[in-house]
């Protein structure tokens, strides 16, 4: 069936949207696929577990204060209010 076609039946259109959505999980794979290889590569094992938990660490930790941490340090984050 072409891309652009239209949709004739309601069969024809779960079947469009199926399609799609198994281009886009096939898409994500071979990135993440990609990405464990690039990984693996340069000798790390990341797992996707170690990627979103590294993703969520780029800002500030939570419950501290911009600025304020210090290597090493579990001090809580002062209290401002």
């Amino acid at each position: 069936m072409a891309e652009n076609a239209p949709v004739t039946s309601p069969a024809a259109a779960f079947e469009r949207v199926a399609d799609a959505r198994n281009e886009f999980e096939r898409v994500i794979e071979e990135a993440r696929a990609r990405r464990r290889a690039a990984a693996a590569a340069r000798g790390l094992a990341v797992t996707e577990r170690q990627a979103a938990r590294a993703r969520r660490r780029r800002g500030p930790a939570p419950g501290t204060v911009a600025g304020t941490e210090t290597s090493g340090s579990c001090a809580p984050a002062p209290d401002l209010g």
